[in-house]
């Protein structure tokens, strides 16, 4: 079977492999010509592709990436957990969670196929199911501090602030997103009426 994706000013053509190990056929539509980039093995369904001009990162399974450069496709992330991701500054942002309950984890950064880590502000924990949102040029994300609770972080390019304390703490479904223009952090539960919106 084949998935249609698009990303950017290109169609993407993913053929899912049937068992593990069997490799991934992908065909890239620029409007003119396909092209079929190299094989990589089967990690799991491509979850999301990020596009950088004309080069992309992968994102297959639940915590893989692959970086293509036009010519070969690198492995660059993979093995920690659940991963959540946002293309920031032509930059991908990475958190990765394993286990349950809060953690402490770096914010990696994948540039080209380089990765590195940053360092969260000491204490700083990370729930098992974070959502990222990049807002007015820097990345929000939901964390918890045992002296100061539970908050979104902001990050900036060059470090982490404190932007909101969420009265009551942060609830398991707790959201945080982009609508129109407006950076909303709500419960996600059924029900509630109620958000905060900046």
């Amino acid at each position: 079977s084949y998935d249609l994706i698009v990303v950017g000013s290109y169609f993407y053509l993913v053929g899912a492999a049937v068992h593990v190990g069997e490799p991934y056929t992908v065909k890239r539509y620029d409007g003119r010509v396909f092209f079929t980039l190299p094989s990589f093995d089967y990690r799991g369904v491509i979850t999301n592709i990020y596009a950088v001009g004309s080069n992309a990162y992968f994102m297959s399974g639940s915590s893989n990436i692959h970086y293509f450069d036009g010519t070969s496709l690198t492995a660059v992330f993979g093995g920690l957990g659940i991963i959540y991701a946002a293309l920031w500054d032509d930059n991908l942002y990475v958190l990765a969670i394993e286990g349950m309950g809060p953690a402490e984890v770096p914010l990696y950064r994948i540039n080209g196929g380089t990765l590195s880590a940053i360092a969260m502000p000491a204490g700083t924990k990370i729930f098992t199911y974070p959502d990222f949102a990049v807002y007015n040029d820097a990345i929000y994300m939901m964390a918890t501090h045992v002296a100061t609770g539970d908050k979104v972080l902001r990050y900036d390019g060059t470090g982490f602030t404190d932007f909101f304390i969420v009265p009551g703490g942060i609830r398991p479904n707790e959201r945080i997103f982009i609508r129109e223009n407006t950076l909303v952090i709500h419960s996600g539960e059924h029900g509630t009426t109620s958000a905060n919106e900046y």
